[in-house]
């Protein structure tokens, strides 16, 4: 089969991401000391702009890969470029692709710095001279460890800039996994109707139904030899995940059944043509993951 890529109009860029791309053995401790010093950077903003923290996180994660890192550091690039559009009048940029091959630290390394210059741009509108200390090295670290605190950086990023994330990009992102997935399904079952619509879902319900494909996805995957990431719930607030948690929960589960379906030799097929509201809110959301979960819950008794 050939090369699939992946695209999706993903926040306010069209991006590619390499559905296979592989993943070899990056420096996490270096990746970890990158992205210090960046929330750094990011809190040296906060404080100027006399902004609070985000809510606490309620999960920690497990078994992340290159793979979840790097695409997590492209969302984190997005927001940093979003927040510099907003506060600099830089202009509108894409990440950096996937590699073709392996992902490697250096990889990860120019997209942490690209996102430094998009803080960069904003600390200069806010009259922020002074730089930030280096981080120690901490070879103990591991991918997980570089991914949460990606996630933490995008959330505050996320917060601070007042950027509302757009359920309309969730909703791309669950609608592009719908057509990995479909295409390793029989044509005739591949797309199942859309459940029917429940008003009143909230980003916490979204968020679980998500989950719920993830572990879904999980026996296939191991199969196949694809590593799925673990999330541990932590802590239960009043606040609940927020459309920010929504939408890293859709990017990984979007990369990890982009990956599971490369390695299924899944068909090249064209997107569904699922009604795409104008305005999307969260109970549209929650109908269309409805379908993922009918198609994972197919692919996991076949």
């Amino acid at each position: 089969m050939s090369k699939r890529l992946l695209s999706s109009l993903l926040c306010v860029a069209a991006v590619f991401m390499a559905a296979n791309v592989r993943s070899a053995e990056i420096n996490a401790g270096e990746l970890f000391k990158s992205v210090t010093e960046l929330r750094a950077e990011v809190e040296q903003i906060r404080v100027v702009m006399g902004e609070p923290l985000p809510p606490s996180r309620e999960f920690r994660i497990h078994d992340a890969v290159p793979r979840h890192v790097f695409y997590q550091a492209q969302t984190l690039f997005r927001k940093s470029n979003q927040f510099a559009q907003q506060i600099a009048g830089v202009s509108r940029q894409p990440p950096r692709s996937a590699p073709e091959g392996a992902i490697e630290s250096d990889d990860v390394l120019l997209l942490l710095n690209d996102s430094r210059e998009q803080l960069g741009f904003v600390k200069a509108a806010l009259g922020i001279t002074e730089p930030v200390a280096q981080a120690k090295l901490d070879p103990r670290k591991r991918p997980s460890d570089v991914l949460y605190d990606l996630i933490e950086a995008g959330r505050v990023v996320s917060f601070i800039s007042g950027h509302a994330v757009a359920w309309t990009s969730i909703y791309d992102r669950v609608l592009l996994a719908i057509t990995y997935v479909g295409g390793a399904l029989p044509e005739e079952s591949r797309f199942p109707p859309l459940p029917d619509f429940e008003s009143g879902k909230f980003p916490q319900h979204v968020f679980g139904r998500l989950q719920r494909c993830m572990e879904l996805s999980r026996a296939p995957a191991a199969e196949h030899g694809v590593a799925i990431l673990r999330v541990e719930p932590i802590r239960r607030t009043e606040v609940g995940p927020t459309a920010i948690e929504v939408l890293d929960m859709a990017t990984i589960v979007l990369s990890d059944l982009a990956e599971l379906t490369y390695e299924m030799e899944a068909e090249d097929v064209p997107r569904p043509e699922y009604p795409h509201p104008s305005r999307v809110f969260p109970s549209h959301v929650y109908q269309l993951v409805g379908v993922l979960q009918a198609q994972l819950e197919m692919l996991a008794e076949a």
